[in-house]
């Protein structure tokens, strides 16, 4: 599945879940072969503070010798 593929995918969604979200996920994922299993991940949600939580989970892990890498979207 293609970057462009996934977008169109995702925007099929409705806004609010329908109580399916889990099924539709592990479906995605598997299409796109699992990356979640085969790399080591923070994964940060929530409504407020996301961006600084990010930069400093960033920040301790680079001081700490790890090769990071810090992607936001909106998705």
């Amino acid at each position: 599945m293609s970057y462009e593929e996934s977008i169109k995918y995702l925007k099929t969604f409705n806004k609010f879940s329908d109580g399916d979200s889990i099924s539709r996920m592990k479906r995605i994922l598997s299409l796109l072969g699992n990356p979640h299993l085969q790399n080591k991940y923070v994964h940060i949600t929530g409504t407020n503070g996301k961006g600084s939580t990010s930069a400093s989970i960033s920040s301790l892990l680079i001081k700490a010798g790890y090769k990071t890498g810090l992607f936001t979207s909106p998705h």
